[in-house]
């Protein structure tokens, strides 16, 4: 082989080969929410890229990657089987196989991320710190694109409570926040490689991980100090930025309300409880502006669901109420009664009404063709804006591939096949503008960003999770739309059926938020962006540097 495989462990007392690395998974799942302890994903890759040059062949470092992945991937995405279960009617054990089927894909990305960067060790002279984080951040972006993509647990996610630290992703998105991570854990372990020869320049010689000639064993630590120290100066001065109004009109302040109406699941669609249905978004909005027009607290309507009592904090009356997504358990314009009875409540309240619902856009094979649509209405009760739902769920909405996986029925047992919207066009009102993002569009970073390249006042996201029960899911799903206000500054406004609804700010911080399934009201007032991000104006820049990075890590190592 011509060099030995440095190690800061004496052989006996290593940990075998994939136990590490499920360790390692286990401990980047433990940083997403819940339960959110997202310091260890400054340190949790540090013990795989110790042990990833033991590997004795190419095979072995893409089972490390791989198991590293499965273990991550379940851990954060176990939730899944809720849906399936509950609302599939699919067994349960063969419920948690299906979401370890997804985990199974998933993982061949981080399974080809530990072959290259093993053999990038090998064959190249490539610091192995920016390797790893080059190689993660790419692999990462692909993985929330090929196939329809599913972005989901990318590490940078892991940090959405520490404002300081994502205020980069304005220019390089949540992916900037993942290179920081990965080059902080490969530094601290090329550091503790080169501190276990002594004499550090003997990492040189050696070549453990192929550092560049001249390189001393602090130099990794050193360039992840630099790096994590230009982060919170760029955080801090945004931050500063920010609170000083100077990326927003502070003079003309938008009061909005957010309903959540906390509708089980099992109730929204059936006929029986349609009118309980109306009667709830209905009262929560009727009482929502009458207690702002009071400037005080009232009573909450009457609870059906044994719910605690609604709050509605008081505020200016709101130029814009929004309920969830599929919030009326009909299908606009198709059911005329039920479409009239909104019209008439909808005008008289005065203000903008923003709703999910689902509306039939014609019949084929016996089968409506349905949209999952945002609808508009203005205070006159017209038609403002229609925003149909671009990016589908798979085997939620829709069947991927459904002419060879004809035996595959979709999740959502429906009486019709859902099409995707192209419409990428915000909503246009006289006071504001904002673009409409339903359900997980909001975790695209790229589909979120075109809504806003010509402008746009804030940022709607409308949502149904109560899919996914009391698990984890709505907590990350929440955590993830802190990275969208960072990415595009702007103010974000999230109604969610059975929460988490809420406000966050330009900076990512939560200024206002509801607690997970309990029915309530949220009047908060807004601010109307006025400046286009580096990250909006421009997409991932950063992203498509990692992977010309990357191209040349294959390059040099083709021979392998």
């Amino acid at each position: 082989m011509g060099y030995r495989l440095i190690m800061p462990f004496d052989k006996k007392y290593i940990t075998p080969a994939l136990a590490i690395p499920a360790l390692c998974g286990a401990l980047l799942a433990l940083c997403f929410p819940t339960p959110g302890f997202s310091v260890l994903a400054w340190v949790a890759l540090v013990p795989f890229f110790l042990t990833l040059p033991r590997c004795q062949n190419n095979l072995q470092s893409f089972k490390s990657g791989f198991i590293l992945g499965l273990v991550f991937f379940f851990g954060t995405q176990y939730w899944i089987y809720h849906s399936i279960n509950h609302f599939g009617h699919v067994p349960l054990p063969l419920s948690f196989l299906l979401v370890l089927l997804l985990c199974l894909y998933q993982s061949l990305y981080t399974g080809v991320f530990g072959l290259l960067l093993y053999l990038s060790a090998k064959k190249t002279k490539i610091p192995t710190a920016l390797s790893a984080a080059a190689l993660w951040t790419f692999i990462e972006y692909l993985r929330g694109v090929i196939f329809t993509g599913f972005p989901w647990s990318f590490l940078g996610y892991s940090q959405w409570e520490h404002p300081t630290v994502i205020q980069i992703a304005d220019v390089t998105g949540v992916y900037g926040v993942s290179f920081l991570i990965v080059f902080c854990n490969a530094a601290a372990a090329q550091t503790l490689i080169g501190l276990r020869e002594r004499n550090p320049r003997s990492i040189i010689s050696r070549k453990p991980f192929g550092l560049r000639a001249g390189f001393s064993a602090l130099a990794p630590a050193a360039a992840s100090v630099i790096l994590i120290s230009l982060t919170l100066f760029y955080g801090r001065m945004r931050i500063a930025q920010i609170d000083a109004g100077e990326f927003f009109d502070a003079a003309s302040p938008v009061s909005i309300s957010v309903v959540q109406g906390n509708i089980s699941q099992d109730k929204k669609w059936d006929g029986r409880f349609q009118g309980e249905v109306m009667d709830t978004y209905e009262g929560l909005t009727l009482e929502a502006q009458k207690n702002v027009l009071k400037n005080a607290p009232k009573d909450a309507p009457k609870n059906t669901d044994t719910q605690p009592p609604v709050r509605v904090p008081a505020h200016l009356p709101p130029r814009l109420i929004i309920w969830p997504e599929t919030a009326v358990p009909f299908a606009y314009l198709s059911d005329k009664e039920l479409t009239g009875r909104l019209n008439v409540f909808q005008k008289s309240l005065g203000a903008n009404l923003l709703f999910g619902s689902v509306m039939i856009r014609g019949e084929e094979g016996g089968r409506y063709l349905l949209t999952n649509s945002a609808v508009l209405l203005t205070p006159d009760g017209k038609i403002g804006y229609v925003y149909n739902k671009i990016h589908l769920v798979p085997f939620g909405e829709y069947v991927p591939l459904s002419k060879l996986l004809f035996f595959v029925d979709k999740l959502v047992a429906g009486i019709g096949d859902f099409q995707e919207g192209e419409n990428f066009r915000p909503a246009r009102t006289p006071d504001f503008t904002f673009g409409v993002h339903i359900c997980y569009e909001i975790v695209f970073p790229a589909l979120v960003g075109r809504f806003y390249k010509d402008g746009g006042d804030f940022i709607v996201t409308i949502t149904n999770d109560a899919w996914f029960g009391a698990t984890t899911g709505p907590y990350q799903h929440f955590s993830m739309a802190a990275l969208r206000a960072v990415e595009n500054r702007k103010f974000l406004v999230r109604a969610a059926n059975t929460g988490i609804s809420g406000f966050i700010d330009p900076a990512g911080r939560v200024t206002t938020k509801s607690a997970l399934m309990e029915r309530t009201v949220i009047t908060k007032n807004i601010f109307r962006g006025k400046v286009t991000s580096f990250y909006t104006a421009y997409g991932n820049i950063f992203v498509y540097l990692c992977g010309l990075f990357c191209a040349l890590i294959l390059i040099r190592t083709r021979g392998r």
